[in-house]
C-alpha cells in the first residue's frame, strides 16, 4: 500500500497535468481513491497544503516528497512546520523537502532561503533522531547559508556529531556558491578528520577540502596521498591540484601510476590544471612530469589529460609521445587506438597553435577529421585562414561538427563570422540552433533579433525544449522588448523547463516576477512493467554492466528506462560523455549529447544519494530526462535532489570506470 501511495503523488514528477474534471477531495477521500489505484495528475500549491494538513501519516508522507519535487514557495512555511511533528519519518522528509528549495531548477528568493534555513536551523537542535538530523544537515549545506553553515561547522566539531554528513553538506555548499560559501574555520577541522579510522568520515573530509581550495590543508593532503581507499587519493589528488604549485608537480608522479584509474586520471586533469599556472612557456614542470610518465600513461588518464587545453608549445612534444603510443595497427579490433590518438592529435595541434596530426590521426580509419578541425578552432584559435575553414565545415553533413562551428562562431568578434552565425541560425537542427543561440548571446549580436524571434517562432516538436531555452535566454539577454507576447506564448508549453525559461526571460525584460504556470502532462512515454527484481544487463565494449532499480521511488523513470531496453533502443549506442573520476554517460542517438527517444519524463527527484555506481537520468533542465542516463564512477554529493537517481549497478563498477567515449553499448537486456 505504502508504495501504491507513494506512486500516486510521486507520479507527478516535477511537473503536473489537467485538472480533475471536480473539486479536489478532502484528504479523506485522496487517500481512498489512492488506496483504489487512481493516478492523480495535478496538485496546486492550495491542495499541497491541505494534503500536508491531513491527519493520514501515510498521505502526509506521500504530499512531502510532492512537496519536494514540486518546491512551490507557497508551500514552504506549511513543509516547515512538519519538521515538529511527533512521526520521525514525517521529519525527515520535511528536512529533505526543505534543502531542495536551495537545488532547484529555478531561482530561489534570498527571503524564502532565509526561512528555510531558519526554520531548519531550529529543527536540528532539538532533533535526536539520527537520520532525521542527518537530513536536516543535508538540507543546511543544499541551502549555503551563514547561519546554516555555523551549525554544521558546529556539528563537525562534537565529538558525538555527524562528521560525515557535516564535512559533506559544507562541501556542497562550496560547491554551489562557487567557493563563496565558506567558513575558514572549518578547514583545520576537516584536516583532522583525514585521519579519522572511519573510511566514510576520511572521504567526506576529502570531499570538503577540494571543494574548499584552502592552501592551509595543503600538508595534511599530501599525506593521505597513501590511504587505502582509491576513492579518497583520487579526491585526495584533486584536492592538491587546486591549490598546489606548478613546481610541485613532482606530488603527482606517483599517483599517475596509481593502480586505480580514477587516481591516475585525477593525478593527470591536475597536472594539466597546474601546467595552466606555469610563469613560462618553456620551463613547466607540470609537462615535465607528464612526460617522464608517457609510457605508463592509461588510457583513461590520457582522456582527462586531453580534456584540458594546453597553449605552451612545450606541451607539443608531450603530445607527439602520445600520438605515436597510441597509433593504431592492423590487429585492433575496434577503433579504441584510433580514437586515443585523435584525442593526442588535437591535444597537440591545440599546443602548437596549428593543424599538423589531426589531419593525418587515426589513418584510414578515422571518419572524425572534420569534427576534431573544427574543435581545434575553439576559443577563437587559428590565423586568418580560420574563417574560411569554418566556413566550409559550416556546410558539413554532420550537425555535430556545425554545432562545434557555431560555439567556434562564438568566441570570434570579426563581422563575416557574425554574419556567418546568422545563416547558421536556419539549420535544421535543434543542437546547431540552441549553440547559434548561445554563441549571439555571447557577442551580444543584437542586429540578429529579428531572426532570432523568427527561428522560435519555427520551433516545434520533442526537439524543441533546448533551442527554444537558448533563444528564450539569448532574447532576455539582448533586452529584445518587442519580444514579449512570443515569449508568453511559451508560458503554455508541455515542458516545465520551456515555460520556466519563458517565465525567466519575461522577468528579466519586464523587471516584474512571473510565475511558472502549470500545465498537462502529455504521458507519452512508454510505461513498460517493472517488478522489484528487475535487473537490467548492459554489455559494453569493456565488459557487463548490471543494474537494478529504485523502484518504490522513481517507479516513472525505471519503467520507461526498462521499456527502451525492451525496445533495444540502447543497442549499438555509445557512452558519449566520459568524464574520469566523475560519471560515464550513455543513451543518446545522436551520439553527442543532444539527442533523445522523441519525448521527455518527469523528474522523480528522491532521497537517493549519488554514490559510486549510482545510475541517475541526464537533464537539460527540469522535466528534459529521456533515455540518456548516467553511472557516477565516484561519490558526486553536489548532484543529490537535482538529478533522478532511479538505479544503482549491482556489478560492474570497475568496466565504469574503465569505459572510454565513443566506447559502445553492443546490447542491452532485461534479466
Amino acid at each position: 500500500m505504502k508504495n501504491l501511495l507513494l506512486y500516486v503523488l510521486l507520479s507527478l514528477g516535477c511537473r503536473h497535468a489537467a485538472p480533475l474534471p471536480v473539486a479536489p477531495p478532502d484528504p479523506a477521500q485522496l487517500l481512498k481513491q489512492a488506496r483504489e489505484g487512481e493516478i492523480l495528475r495535478t496538485l496546486s500549491a492550495a491542495d499541497l497544503k491541505s494534503f500536508l494538513a491531513a491527519s493520514d501519516v501515510a498521505l502526509e508522507q506521500v504530499a512531502l516528497q510532492a512537496a519536494a519535487r514540486l518546491t512551490l514557495d507557497e508551500a514552504l512555511d506549511t513543509v516547515a512546520a512538519k519538521l515538529n511533528h511527533a512521526d520521525a519519518e514525517i521529519r525527515w522528509r520535511a528536512a529533505f523537502a526543505l534543502g531542495q528549495y536551495g537545488v532547484r531548477w529555478q531561482p530561489t528568493p534570498e527571503s524564502l532561503a532565509e526561512r528555510a534555513t531558519a526554520a531548519v536551523v531550529a529543527a536540528v537542535a532539538g532533533e535526536s533522531n539520527e537520520r532525521v538530523r542527518d537530513a536536516l544537515l543535508e538540507a543546511l549545506g543544499k541551502l549555503g547559508r551563514p547561519s546554516g553553515l555555523t551549525v554544521l561547522v558546529r556539528e563537525l566539531a562534537a565529538p558525538d556529531g555527524n562528521r560525515v554528513r557535516a564535512a559533506i553538506a559544507l562541501g556542497v555548499a562550496a560547491k554551489n556558491s562557487g567557493g563563496k560559501s565558506v567558513v575558514p574555520l572549518a578547514v583545520p577541522l576537516l584536516v583532522a578528520r583525514l585521519q579519522d579510522s572511519d573510511e566514510a568520515t576520511r572521504l567526506a573530509a576529502a570531499y570538503a577540502l577540494y571543494r574548499y581550495r584552502d592552501a592551509a590543508a595543503l600538508g595534511p593532503l599530501i599525506a593521505a596521498l597513501s590511504d587505502r581507499s582509491a576513492e579518497i587519493r583520487a579526491t585526495v589528488v584533486k584536492a592538491i591540484g587546486q591549490i598546489a604549485a606548478p613546481e610541485r608537480s613532482l606530488l603527482f608522479a606517483t599517483p599517475l601510476f596509481d593502480s586505480d584509474e580514477r587516481v591516475a586520471a585525477e593525478a593527470a586533469r591536475s597536472l594539466a590544471e597546474l601546467a595552466k599556472r606555469c610563469p613560462s612557456e618553456t620551463a613547466c614542470a607540470p609537462i615535465g612530469t607528464l612526460a617522464n610518465s608517457v609510457e605508463t600513461l592509461p588510457a583513461s588518464a590520457l582522456v582527462a589529460l586531453t580534456a584540458e587545453t594546453f597553449s605552451q608549445h612545450a606541451a607539443a612534444p608531450l603530445f607527439f609521445r602520445l600520438f605515436q603510443k597510441w597509433a593504431p595497427n592492423s590487429r585492433d579490433r575496434d577503433d579504441t587506438r584510433v580514437r586515443l590518438q585523435c584525442r593526442a592529435a588535437l591535444a597537440h595541434d591545440r599546443a602548437l597553435g596549428r593543424l599538423a596530426l589531426v589531419p593525418i590521426c587515426g589513418g584510414e580509419r578515422s571518419n572524425d577529421r572534420a569534427l576534431l578541425v573544427a574543435q581545434f578552432f575553439a576559443g577563437g584559435r587559428g590565423d586568418e585562414t580560420a574563417l574560411g575553414e569554418l566556413t566550409a565545415l559550416s556546410k558539413h553533413s554532420s550537425a555535430e561538427v556545425r554545432t562545434q562551428v557555431a560555439v567556434d562562431l562564438g568566441a570570434r568578434s570579426d563581422g563575416p563570422s557574425g554574419e556567418l552565425l546568422g545563416a547558421l541560425l536556419d539549420d535544421n537542427d535543434p543542437a546547431v540552433v540552441s549553440a547559434v543561440a548561445e554563441a549571439i548571446e555571447k557577442r551580444q549580436l543584437r542586429p540578429l533579433s529579428e531572426r532570432l524571434r523568427a527561428r522560435l517562432h519555427r520551433l516545434q516538436g520533442p526537439d524543441r525544449i533546448e533551442p527554444v531555452q537558448a533563444l528564450l535566454q539569448t532574447l532576455a539577454a539582448l533586452g529584445v522588448g518587442e519580444a514579449v507576447s512570443e515569449i508568453q506564448h511559451w508560458l503554455t508549453d508541455a515542458n516545465f523547463s520551456v515555460r520556466l525559461a519563458a517565465a525567466q526571460a519575461l522577468s528579466k525584460l519586464t523587471a516584474e516576477p512571473l510565475h511558472v504556470p502549470t500545465v498537462a502532462d502529455d504521458g507519452s512515454e512508454p510505461q513498460a512493467e517493472l517488478r522489484a527484481d528487475t535487473v537490467v544487463r548492459i554489455e559494453t565494449v569493456r565488459g557487463i554492466l548490471r543494474l537494478r532499480f529504485f523502484a518504490d521511488d522513481a517507479p516513472r523513470t525505471a519503467r520507461n528506462f526498462v521499456s527502451l531496453v525492451k525496445r533495444h533502443f540502447y543497442d549499438s549506442l555509445t557512452f558519449h560523455r566520459v568524464v574520469p573520476g566523475f560519471v560515464v554517460q550513455g543513451g543518446d542517438p545522436r551520439g553527442d549529447g543532444s539527442g533523445g527517444p522523441g519525448y521527455t519524463i518527469p523528474c522523480e527527484i528522491n532521497q537517493h544519494r549519488y554514490q559510486a555506481g549510482t545510475v541517475g537520468m541526464a537533464l537539460s533542465g527540469r522535466d528534459t530526462g529521456g533515455s540518456q542516463f548516467f553511472i557516477s564512477t565516484t561519490a558526486q554529493p553536489h548532484l543529490d535532489g537535482r538529478y533522478t537517481a532511479f538505479g544503482e549497478l549491482i556489478s560492474g563498477l570497475d568496466v565504469a570506470v574503465r569505459l572510454l567515449p565513443g566506447d559502445r553499448i553492443l546490447s542491452a537486456t532485461v534479466e
